[in-house]
């Protein structure tokens, strides 16, 4: 058995009753297909040949849409796996949120699941792009009535960009924790809501990036900035750790791929139905071409400052900008303005916390630090 934990995207289903502009799967939300039982336990099997630890992350389309018996038909075969193998499995979801009724809260809450929200804020700006964000919110407190661990994935343009600070005040005051990632320019976005990458948006971000780290009440984790800070003050991890060499994905066809995200077939690993052992996963054409466009691309950036940290960046998020191993993609050029804002932000950090000047700081942040043994 392997010691390092393995991860599984289940994909139940492409369908969604959303069609938000943005998403990288909008070509198929129609798709009514569903996972079969009998290809879940083949390659929960398939991966128990080599791991007894594994994380199952559910993502759409919507996963909910398959139905919450048919959901609990997934969990049944899951969980009877997991007796039959001595496994350790952990579960999570990422949902946009509309489903989540209290029948569906206690199902997640009987498996342990951690709970990501697709929820990108409270301004009506927001709601434009997401029109159901009335009814998620107030689904978000069923989660917080049950006491989930669950945590708010959201995503801004170049419009709700100034909306920023004011969403991060409304997300401490109910206790939210939230990540947030740029509109994907997937090709059918107006060019209003492109991110911008020049001076007035990155000094925006700035501005955020200061209010939080110097926030002294803050009681949430802001997990972007969080993890942005401790890559930059340790100085020895990469911002992104490649996950292609533990994870596969299996599809609602039973297509599997190394990622869960919408990769064209020149990365497909196989189909279910042709894998019987663990070591065909990595041991085919769409693994080893993934890998050597990861490879490449950390060779185009040989010359970038960031090399250190950034190690190329996602590989998955190359494909999605369409930049693949070029340099200066769309993510390329958003991880840049981030390092470039956070790392003298965390030099003069290293600074005051050497010295024991940590009052001005984030308590969250620093308790961190400090339950880590950092300082």
């Amino acid at each position: 058995m392997f010691n390092k934990k393995f991860y599984l995207t289940l994909v139940p289903t492409n369908e969604c009753g959303f069609a938000c502009e943005y998403c990288y799967t909008s070509h198929n939300l129609d798709d009514k297909t569903r996972i079969s039982l009998n290809d879940i336990s083949k390659i929960m099997e398939i991966i128990s040949q080599q791991n007894n630890s594994i994380e199952i992350l559910f993502i759409g389309g919507e996963p909910t849409m398959v139905g919450y018996e048919y959901f609990n038909k997934i969990m049944d075969t899951l969980i009877d796996i997991q007796s039959k193998n001595n496994l350790n499995l952990q579960f999570t979801i990422q949902t946009n949120g509309i489903h989540l009724n209290e029948k569906w809260i206690k199902l997640f809450q009987k498996y342990k699941f951690r709970v990501g929200v697709s929820f990108d804020g409270f301004s009506s700006d927001i709601k434009e792009h997401r029109p159901h964000s009335d009814k998620i919110e107030k689904n978000i407190k069923i989660l917080q009535k049950y006491k989930m661990s669950f945590s708010i994935l959201s995503v801004f343009n170049n419009e709700t960009i100034d909306n920023l600070i004011d969403n991060y005040l409304l997300m401490n005051k109910l206790q939210y924790a939230y990540k947030i990632l740029p509109m994907n320019d997937n090709g059918h976005l107006e060019e209003k809501y492109i991110i911008k990458f020049n001076e007035e948006n990155q000094q925006k971000i700035l501005e955020f990036a200061k209010k939080w780290l110097y926030d002294t009440s803050c009681n949430i984790q802001m997990k972007t900035f969080h993890s942005m800070f401790y890559t930059l003050f340790l100085d020895e991890m990469p911002l992104c750790n490649s996950c292609i060499e533990n994870r596969v994905s299996i599809r609602p066809n039973g297509s599997l791929f190394p990622c869960g995200r919408p990769y064209d077939d020149k990365y497909k690993i196989s189909h279910i139905d042709n894998i019987k052992e663990f070591n065909q996963l990595k041991d085919n054409d769409g693994y080893k071409n993934l890998i050597n466009l990861k490879n490449e691309k950390i060779n185009n950036c040989i010359d970038c400052k960031y090399l250190k940290v950034c190690e190329g960046g996602c590989v998955s998020n190359n494909i999605l900008d369409n930049s693949y191993a070029d340099i200066n993609g769309f993510y390329c050029k958003y991880t840049i303005m981030m390092l470039d804002i956070f790392t003298p932000l965390v030099d003069i950090a290293k600074k005051d916390i050497k010295n024991g000047n940590i009052e001005k700081y984030n308590p969250i942040l620093i308790n961190d630090l400090k339950f880590k043994g950092l300082i």
